[in-house]
């Protein structure tokens, strides 16, 4: 095979999402489901409090991503499913950060 026919599995196609554009739509599709699912509907699924469930499913979609298996979750895949379902960004986390540190 010549390197020009060579597929490139990390390069993104025109039109179409990325692996990790994907993995989120689908993690979101569930959330939508599971809130549905307890009553809560046509809202925005960063309003609700995301399951146990959800993070974990969502810290293990992070860690096959970066190449490890489901059973080699670090911390910070959890730190980032969180901020994911919840809505959180990083500059949230670091403010609240900053803050409790000027508290102490």
């Amino acid at each position: 095979m010549s390197p020009r026919s060579e597929a490139r599995p990390n390069t993104p196609c025109p039109g179409r999402p990325s692996e990790k554009q994907r993995n989120l739509q689908t993690t979101l599709k569930i959330m939508n489901q599971e809130l549905s699912d307890f009553g809560i509907s046509g809202g925005n699924p960063t309003l609700a409090r995301p399951t146990r469930e959800m993070v974990r499913r969502r810290t293990q979609e992070l860690a096959a991503i970066a190449g490890r298996g489901p059973h080699q979750i670090k911390q910070v895949d959890y730190e980032q499913a969180k901020r994911e379902l919840t809505g959180e960004s990083d500059f949230d986390r670091q403010q609240a950060m900053l803050d409790d540190r000027s508290r102490s």
